[in-house]
């Protein structure tokens, strides 16, 4: 097969089509088909604010803290020791002053809800015991 101009542009047209046909399927499942597997894999969860429990959560005096730009949790204004980090949570230990001496302790996790499970007792556990992480916000129904 030469490369001529007729199949030159059989070839530009054959991409052209398939362009249009991937993007085509793309735009008819972006409403609908995609955001029924939201949650799904790397997104973060999200709690239904239409349900009676969202409702609840979200209210303003369920707040209990949230996590500065780092991702360290701040509880009445004071920023604590604990951070967040993909889907677990830290205390930073230092020795010395120098925190590469020595790793980070794990105290607990996320679950699939983005509800706070904490697996060691430390001083602000009970305040994130079964609270709610909401993008930046901690919030727990009281």
């Amino acid at each position: 097969m030469e490369l001529t101009t007729d199949n030159l542009i059989k070839i530009i047209i054959g991409v052209f089509v398939i362009v249009v046909v991937v993007l085509g399927v793309y735009f008819a499942m972006k409403s609908y088909v995609i955001p029924y597997f939201s949650g799904i894999g790397f997104e973060e969860p999200k709690i239904d604010t239409n349900t009676e429990f969202g409702k609840q959560l979200l209210k303003d005096e369920n707040l209990i803290g949230s996590l500065d730009k780092d991702g360290y949790f701040v509880y009445q204004g004071t920023t604590t020791d604990i951070y967040f980090k993909e889907g677990k949570i830290y205390i930073k230990k230092e020795v010395f002053g120098l925190d590469w001496i020595n790793p980070d302790t794990k105290i607990g996790s996320l679950n699939s809800e983005n509800k706070i499970i904490i697996n060691k007792e430390i001083q602000y556990s009970d305040a994130l015991r079964d609270a709610y992480k909401l993008g930046n916000e901690i919030y727990k129904i009281k």
